[in-house]
């Protein structure tokens, strides 16, 4: 049969030709394929469109793509093709649904994958154990990303320094959605020195590291605290954290994958004219022995999420209950020092003690007491006074029903 219509041809050659790009073949080690497909897995979310509940593959002959979106957050990660761990026979692309991960668990040492039916069919092989053809989506329907320019990091932090930077911030964020803003965590790039600030209003996390950023302007965003626990969940903390800062974005390379995540947009309150600058009374103590003090509060009481304590202070650190209906009591701790009158009184929460308290790494810390309706602080006690970063948090308290 001839075909007269020149449109008709170059239609038909066309797709011949998409067709062709989207038959891929290749063979790699599985542990390789899963450290992947488990890192950008932590993008996929429920309520995305359906093309976005898949985990991109595109295979090249320099690499291998793998992606994946909720068109707020995206995970890349690349795996060079170097014809040892990874060999690539052909080409192409596909969108596996997200039960791959489990399917590339279960398989052996090597895993082969070929496609065929336009990538809606990708066979996945392994030994003897796996021979599966997998129902995949079309990867034309996967919707172009945007491309940042990572050429310049803003700053970079080690593995072991990013999750430090998560841990010590984003449990003070807000989990109400009344104030969007208050919901990410602040981070300011000043000079050699980054600074974040989480606050639901009621406690504050402020933390100060020095680094080398080649940001000479002093900028800030706002990072959603769901892209700190992404970030934790697929990064190798063995390595490096690049941050890029961008209009609306904030990208974070970690070797081979990259995390696109969308900023918050909004003023974050200036919180600087909330952390005293004096204090009347300081206190320290034993970081280790205040936690079991509030633990032994918490077991006592029937509300743990709400539960307060009273904190009375006469030669020992007091801790008792701030209501009685679970009964009286209370448990003393010596501190190592006390400065100012040491007869006073002050609720505050012992959740947010306690989150204040674990976030700390230091066997002491200092808290700055100022009356028992102003806000507290704690600070950790360094032994080396040279240490790269300085915190504390802040926790206001409140009054004895």
């Amino acid at each position: 049969m001839r075909i007269k219509s020149p449109f008709l041809c170059f239609f038909i050659l066309k797709n011949v030709n998409i067709w062709e790009e989207m038959k891929m073949k290749l063979e790699m080690q599985r542990d390789t394929l899963l450290v992947a497909l488990q890192a950008v897995s932590k993008a996929i979310n429920k309520t995305a469109l359906p093309i976005l509940q898949g985990i991109y593959v595109e295979v090249t002959n320099e690499e291998i793509i793998i992606k994946a979106s909720d068109n707020t957050d995206t995970l890349v990660h690349l795996i060079p093709v170097d014809n040892e761990g990874v060999t690539v026979s052909s080409t192409g692309k596909t969108v596996f649904p997200k039960n791959i991960v489990d399917i590339v668990k279960r398989a052996g040492k090597t895993v082969e994958i070929s496609s065929e039916d336009n990538g809606l069919i990708t066979k996945v092989k392994s030994g003897k154990k796996i021979d599966f053809d997998m129902n995949c989506m079309d990867p034309l329907e996967y919707p172009e990303l945007p491309i940042k320019d990572l050429s310049q990091p803003t700053f970079s932090v080690s593995g072991e320094q990013f999750r430090d930077l998560a841990r010590k911030s984003v449990f003070a964020t807000s989990e109400s959605q009344t104030r969007p803003i208050l919901t990410g965590v602040c981070l300011t790039v000043k000079g050699d020195c980054i600074e974040l600030v989480a606050t639901d209003s009621h406690r504050l996390s402020k933390l100060n590291l020095s680094v080398t950023t080649s940001n000479k302007e002093e900028m800030s965003i706002v990072i959603p605290k769901g892209t700190w626990d992404k970030g934790l969940k697929s990064f190798d903390l063995s390595k490096n954290v690049e941050f890029f800062v961008h209009e609306l974005s904030v990208v974070m390379r970690n070797g081979q994958t990259v995390f696109n995540s969308r900023l918050l947009d909004g003023n974050f309150p200036d919180t600087s004219r909330l952390i005293p600058t004096d204090h009347k009374q300081k206190m320290t103590i034993d970081r280790k022995e205040l936690i079991s003090g509030l633990e032994f509060i918490n077991g006592v009481v029937d509300d743990k999420k709400t539960a307060s304590t009273k904190l009375h202070i006469n030669g020992v650190a007091s801790l008792s209950p701030s209501t009685a209906q679970s009964g009286k009591g209370n448990f003393d701790i010596f501190y190592d020092m006390f400065e100012g009158e040491d007869e006073f009184d002050i609720n505050f929460s012992v959740r947010y003690c306690l989150e204040a308290l674990q976030s700390i790494d230091t066997d002491t810390v200092d808290i700055h007491f100022e009356g028992p309706m102003r806000p507290f602080v704690i600070n950790p006690v360094y032994d080396d006074i040279s240490h790269s970063s300085k915190e504390l948090q802040l926790i206001l308290p409140v009054r004895a029903s």
